[in-house]
């Protein structure tokens, strides 16, 4: 099999006005895909009159022979068996400004693909069920192209990581008119690549590169990336959007969350019950580490957005040097999306936490959508211990009077764990084992001695804080067993995070049932995790990734068993995946891969405006319970029960006003249906009208009498966008589509 890699310059149009006739086709027997997508290239460029010269392996991996004074782009259908050579000299190619065109995006997800910050294996780029491929509005690269068929591939989408802007040019649509993905995106570099244009085709299907779509898009886009005007134009854009600051201007709300009289709940400044749809930030979709010189106020204002259209009300922020010097940002975005937040002071323990508690209750006392501080994230034992008060060594130090400081914290972490290796049986967020036998009197010494360091620490930061502020909350993000401290009497309400890994449903209810072991030790104070989640870069029992779709119904199952519990609410750990960068670049930080941590995200990077984002099933679950939350819904029952998923558990919620179901399958009087995958099938009801949303494409049957006594079911009809329904035997029969709400009233 001949493989044809085609380096060309531009459309016939652009080389007559810039003279030059750069265009060369890169011929040798590489080992890789069907060729049919090359060769039709090669006739688009022949019926267009562009002339070619062919070269071989051997001069595509010479600097002398190609470069990017010599040619201008290059089409190319796969990366796999390109030598070392060939790849460096390509990447030198691409940094001088050449431009590249990738055709069937097969070609470069495989693992010994180049690690182009282009394609991914990533469960939802791969595209299947295809019908229709057309044009992306807002864009004016290509103009209106149409193909019809059955395609399949990767999403052609391009990660801009700062330093380039990506253009959706044709969609790829299911049956029922879904974007699924993109066909083709173009991605025009300022940075890293500056000058450089990247042409992305992710359909593999042959019948495509033969279609008049394919023929079209690639001369037109072809002809735009000669010039500067698209990376110019992208490179203005970005430069624009550093240099806007968002300015508070939003009026305060009146009053302050605050706990309700016997501290059990968090209520609203009206008194009314406060549940929290919570998330953590930690940084936008192509957003690095932070710094004051990479921040951009407006994607942090977009991330906003993205969690109040989530449902969202509460957001767990940490602290970042944009923060410190202009807290504005963080209160306009807070009051104009509706979101309560709690402020983070400190990502690891710090020797001067008492003047970093005193700066942030200056910046935020007067602020009522911070409902209070999280002292520190995850504080660790042996960080605490190895501090001093007053020039004193912490009392788990002195603990050990025969010690000097270096050996008594080295003996501190050695015998902390085993103070507790019963309650936590292997699981130091969770510690199933607690409650179980009475606590071992063997180590009580070492765990009174971090109490009082606990004691100090935690009475230091509140001194510290009620200097400045006396509204705001104060609690400690944990995630060990110091959640169970006595110290912790001084807290105004407990958080904790949990992160047990999903393999069986025992491990399900583990996480679960730490919301229950904490709240039975600490009854007269509100309770919430600050952290959960399961990612999606978790590799399960069957060898694959957990699926967005199994992921959504096990936290969706947290959020659930928090409102039927009576806690104040969850917060999942995190509003958005991160980027390329910290994935594809894991091996310069030392590390063979990111994926786990990477991929806890409520949205994925899809590329395009306004920000970036698609949302993951999770996103529709959450929002339709808040809705449900906002119109009254409280408490409830849930049953946690055994399912045939990759989490082997799913769950029944039901209240008065709702039934909502996370299952693959299920039937009961009033509800039955079948997912495509692992759903959150949810509906509520309130006087003549329900409400009806799926996290995953299902057919339905509903029984109107069930859940509206006295409404004929002949008069009711649905509105919302799904596939199709009908009235059926008194029942309700719809074909549900994916994240969509529907309504089920009286036709008018």
């Amino acid at each position: 099999m001949r493989t044809f890699v085609v380096l060309l310059a531009a459309c016939a149009a652009a080389t007559a006005q810039s003279g030059a006739n750069r265009i060369a086709v890169f011929q040798d027997d590489l080992p890789g895909l069907d060729p049919s997508a090359m060769q039709a290239a090669v006739r688009v460029l022949e019926r267009a009159s562009l002339a070619y010269t062919p070269i071989h392996l051997a001069e595509l991996s010479s600097p002398e022979a190609f470069n990017a004074a010599r040619f201008d782009t290059l089409i190319l259908n796969h990366s796999d068996h390109l030598a070392a050579s060939a790849r460096e000299n390509l990447l030198d190619y691409l940094k001088a400004g050449g431009d590249l065109v990738l055709l069937g995006g097969s070609g470069f997800v495989h693992r010994q693909s180049m690690p182009l910050p282009a394609f991914s294996r990533y469960e939802p780029y791969a595209l299947d069920g295809i019908e229709a491929v057309d044009t992306v509005a807002g864009q004016d690269v290509v103009s209106s192209v149409e193909a019809r068929g059955h395609y399949a591939g990767w999403s052609a989408v391009g990660f801009t990581r700062r330093a380039a802007k990506f253009i959706p040019l044709l969609a790829a649509k299911d049956r029922y008119g879904r974007t699924r993905g993109w066909a083709c995106g173009l991605l025009t570099h300022y940075a890293e690549y500056p000058g450089s244009n990247w042409l992305l085709f992710g359909i593999d299907t042959p019948a495509f590169y033969s279609s008049d779509a394919f023929a079209r898009s690639l001369t037109a886009a072809l002809g735009r990336m000669r010039g500067e005007d698209l990376w110019k134009a992208a490179q203005a854009e970005h430069q624009k959007a550093m240099a806007t600051r968002i300015r508070l201007t939003t009026p305060a709300p009146a009053g302050f969350v605050h706990a309700s009289s016997d501290g059990k709940r968090l209520l609203t400044p009206d008194g009314k019950l406060l549940f929290l749809t919570g998330v953590n930030y930690h940084r936008g979709l192509d957003q690095g580490e932070w710094s004051q010189g990479t921040f951009d106020d407006t994607v942090f204002e977009d991330d906003f957005r993205k969690a109040h259209e989530a449902g969202i009300n509460f957001m767990r922020l940490g602290p970042a040097a944009r923060f410190y010097d202009s807290p504005e940002i963080v209160r306009e975005c807070a009051r104009k999306y509706g979101i309560y937040l709690i402020i983070i002071l400190n990502w690891g323990t710090r020797r001067d936490f008492v003047a970093n508690a005193e700066r942030v209750a200056q910046m935020y006392a007067d602020e009522p959508m911070v409902l209070g501080y999280d002292l520190q994230n995850e504080p660790a034992p042996e960080a605490l211990a190895g501090l001093s008060f007053d020039g004193n060594p912490s009392p788990a130090l002195a603990f050990q009077k025969d010690k000097p400081p270096a050996e008594a914290l080295a003996a501190f972490r050695a015998l902390w764990p085993k103070a507790w290796e019963r309650d936590l049986r292997g699981s130091a967020s969770t510690f199933p084992g607690f409650f179980e036998k009475p606590t071992s009197a063997e180590y009580a010494g070492y765990r009174d001695a971090m109490d009082q360091t606990l004691s100090q620490w935690i009475a230091r930061h509140i001194e510290a804080i009620r200097k400045y502020d006396t509204h705001h909350l104060i609690s400690v993000g944990y995630n060990t067993i110091l959640a169970v401290l006595p110290a912790n009497r001084q807290l105004d309400f407990l958080t904790h995070h949990v992160y047990e890994s999903p393999f069986s449903y025992e491990s399900v209810m583990i996480n679960l049932t730490t919301m229950d072991r904490l709240a039975h030790l600490w009854p007269d104070k509100p309770f919430t995790l600050g952290e959960f989640g399961y990612t999606n870069g978790l590799v399960t029992n069957d060898g694959r990734y957990l699926d967005f779709h199994t992921s959504a119904v096990g936290e969706m199952a947290h959020y659930l068993y928090a409102l039927a519990k009576g806690y104040s609410g969850v917060t999942k750990w995190v509003l958005t995946d991160w980027h390329w960068d910290i994935i594809g670049k894991a091996g310069d930080r030392g590390r063979a891969t990111q994926i786990y941590e990477a991929y806890f995200g409520m949205y994925y990077y899809d590329g395009h405006a306004p920000g970036l984002e698609r949302a993951k099933p999770i996103v529709p679950a959450v929002r339709f319970l808040r809705d449900y939350v906002d119109g009254g819904g409280q408490g409830g029952e849930i049953q946690i029960v055994r399912a045939p998923n990759a989490i082997g558990a799913g769950y029944v919620y039901r209240a008065p006003n709702a039934l909502f179901v996370g299952d693959g399958h299920y039937r009961s009087a009033g509800l039955e249906f079948t997912a495509e995958h692992p759903a959150n099938v949810m509906l509520s009801w309130k006087g003549s009208e329900l409400r009806a949303m799926s996290t995953a494409d299902a057919e339905i049957a509903i029984d109107p009498k069930t859940f509206l006594p006295g409404v004929p079911p002949e008069t009711l009809g649905v509105s919302g966008h799904c596939g199709q329904w009908k009235l059926q035997g008194g029942r309700i029969v719809i074909t549900a589509l994916e994240g969509e709400s529907l309504t089920i009233a009286a036709r008018r």
